[in-house]
């Protein structure tokens, strides 16, 4: 339940969506015309996170989510969440909060129940054909499917209702996508023993600047075939990154039976990118594509002065966050005039201040990598007439 709040009645273009992990989705809601100076987007399945459980917070604050939500609209009339790169734990109901200009808070009286699935290749034996395969149906997809041998798209092949026929002696990897989101691709499989492929254990890595990070990739390899190189390489080439100048010193990879772990230090925001495991055998190689795409962010400080309802006085939220979702769910600490905050109230990556001796520079770091602060965030008190509300002021250095 939401505590002190009056329900708006909304009305939302889908109030169910099924969409693709990795892909975006845009959740849509209508109301009538109402006087708002700022709204945010929440989910109750997060509510062991907020500061009170009956008091929403915001959605872009949130440490799974930052670096992926934006609100496209926040009207008088309409709002819309998009949320990008979905992950499965972005699955459940999303509503929203709004706060007029009489102070007044609505919360949307029906939310968006959002479904996230993963594209499989089945194989049916009985029938000769492979199908593309989801646990829902994709609300915003076209009926038109795409089919890939050993990652490479069949050119000749126009399918609108995701099988794909089957010969005897086919020996390659297959995969599918489907139109509108042609980068994601089911894992590959293989109908027989003799081709190869590669998959990844997670497909989106997000690490700070600064930071280490890793990516693992797992090979099969045809029978009867032995690998002669196994390394990783990125998009733009099959050149082993251990060759290339800007990763000398930086890179090392750690083999354990057929998996082969990318590890990789001192990261810049220039290794962003893309990155494939490749594989030479007897006979052939392979590339698993599309492969691990890598985000390095740094931290900042963001605000919201509605994050937590109160009628009694203005609770300020800070949020520590990120241009990416971090990979490794750290430990947040929090700095105020350069000195660590130990007597304030934290919860994640979230600060809480309430009183006026709360005005100071705010900074923050995840635990294991202080050294590696945001910019300080400057937070200022101005006086009301019967309390003190506490106002963002601007960003430092």
């Amino acid at each position: 339940s939401v505590s002190g709040i009056q329900n708006l009645n909304v009305s939302c273009t889908h109030e169910k969506i099924c969409a693709l992990r990795y892909s975006s989705v845009e959740l849509n809601c209508s109301y009538p015309n109402i006087n708002i100076i700022t709204g945010f987007w929440f989910s109750l399945k997060d509510k062991a996170k907020w500061r009170e459980e009956e008091h929403p917070e915001d959605l872009a604050l949130d440490s799974d989510y930052t670096g992926r939500v934006e609100y496209t609209e926040m009207t008088n009339l309409g709002s819309t969440l998009t949320i990008t790169d979905l992950r499965e734990r972005d699955e459940g109901e999303y509503r929203f909060v709004l706060i007029t200009d009489k102070g007044e808070k609505y919360v949307s009286s029906v939310g968006v129940t959002l479904t996230v699935t993963d594209l499989q290749v089945v194989h049916d034996s009985k029938n000769k054909v492979l199908i593309c395969n989801t646990s829902c149906h994709l609300t915003f997809a076209d009926k038109q499917y795409y089919w890939y041998k050993d990652g490479q798209y069949i050119q000749d092949y126009k399918d609108n209702k995701g099988t794909f026929p089957l010969r005897n002696s086919e020996e390659v990897s297959f995969s599918c996508s489907v139109h509108g989101y042609n980068e994601i691709l089911a894992p590959p499989l293989c109908v027989s023993r003799r081709c190869g492929t590669v998959t990844y254990p997670d497909k989106r890595v997000c690490a700070l600047e600064g930071s280490s990070m890793e990516i693992a990739g797992n090979y099969v390899l045809p029978s009867q075939q032995s690998a002669v190189e196994v390394f990783w390489h990125s998009s733009e080439d099959f050149k082993d990154l251990k060759q290339k100048p800007e990763f000398a010193n930086r890179v090392e990879y750690v083999k354990q039976d057929r998996n082969l772990t990318l590890k990789m230090n001192q990261l810049t925001k220039d290794d962003s990118g893309e990155y494939r495991l490749r594989i030479v055998y007897t006979s052939n190689r392979l590339s698993g594509r599309p492969g691990v795409v890598l985000n390095v962010t740094d931290l900042q400080v963001r605000l919201s002065h509605y994050a937590v309802a109160s009628e009694e006085r203005t609770t300020v939220t800070l949020g520590c966050i990120t241009s990416c979702t971090l990979s490794n769910s750290p430990t947040y600490l929090w700095y105020k005039n350069g000195q660590p905050v130990t007597n304030k109230l934290t919860k994640h990556n979230k600060l809480y201040l309430i009183s006026s001796e709360d005005a100071g520079n705010y900074s923050c770091a995840v635990k294991g990598r202080e050294d590696l602060r945001s910019l300080e965030q400057t937070v200022t008190c101005e006086s009301a007439k019967q309390n003190n509300n506490i106002v963002l002021s601007s960003v430092g250095e």
